[in-house]
């Protein structure tokens, strides 16, 4: 991808399955919308700013950066649906000093929140892929996957939250709150996941008075819900 190797050199040197080594192998076609907006909207000097410094290249790598880079892109996915879905103008990043993510001209924020895989199921994903790559066919235990898992809604709930704290501190402005939905922890069927978190959104839009907006990872313009 052209805007990596711009952000981050022609060879950046991360292991094998860091995300942006990944990116960069693939090209990661399916982002080109995405830059494409954020070009046309005068920020991608802004990204690639808020990719280096969510993701450094001088230090050993964490896994929490590749999380920080995707959550970079949700900033990314957010602005993309703003201004193509809901038709809103001039929308940018913001400085993120305790304010939502994105600001439109009319005052309207957004606020970006991943909701990806806990860090030990990350860790059981990778070394599944590791375990298949040496021919070993991985097994995990059965599920009904009916029921939502634990912790599912209340990331959600914690992002609303959140959002509506950095909302509180600017004092004016209606409110957005943007999610990507990357995944879920195992023993939860996706269709039940959207299911729960589309009843869980549209009580949610209510109590607080604000608009939430839902989609599946990088699927900006068609969010699987839009409440409030």
């Amino acid at each position: 991808m052209v805007l990596l190797k711009e952000a981050f050199g022609e060879d950046p040197k991360f292991p094998e399955r860091c995300a942006i080594t990944l990116a960069i192998e693939v090209n990661q076609s399916d982002l080109g919308d995405v830059i494409e907006i954020v070009d046309r909207s005068g920020e991608r000097e802004v990204l690639m700013d808020k990719l280096r410094a969510t993701h450094p290249v001088h230090r050993e790598h964490l896994s929490e950066y590749d999380r920080n880079f995707w959550n970079v892109w949700t900033e990314a996915l957010a602005l993309c649906w703003a201004t193509e879905t809901a038709g809103l103008s001039g929308v940018t990043f913001t400085d993120d000093r305790g304010k939502p993510d994105l600001q439109s001209q009319d005052g309207t924020w957004i606020e970006a929140k991943t909701i990806d895989l806990s860090l030990n199921e990350s860790k059981t994903m990778e070394r599944m892929a590791e375990l298949a790559d040496q021919g070993t066919v991985p097994y995990r235990m059965s599920s009904d996957f009916t029921q939502a898992h634990p912790t599912m809604l209340k990331k959600f709930q914690d992002g609303l939250e959140d959002a509506h704290l950095k909302l509180a501190r600017q004092q004016y402005g209606a409110l957005v709150t943007f999610f990507s939905f990357r995944g879920v922890d195992w023993g939860t069927n996706s269709k039940a996941s959207e299911r729960i978190i589309a009843e869980w959104a549209h009580a949610a839009a209510q109590s607080h008075a604000s608009r939430i907006v839902i989609v599946r990872r990088i699927n900006w313009a068609a969010p699987f819900v839009d409440e409030g």
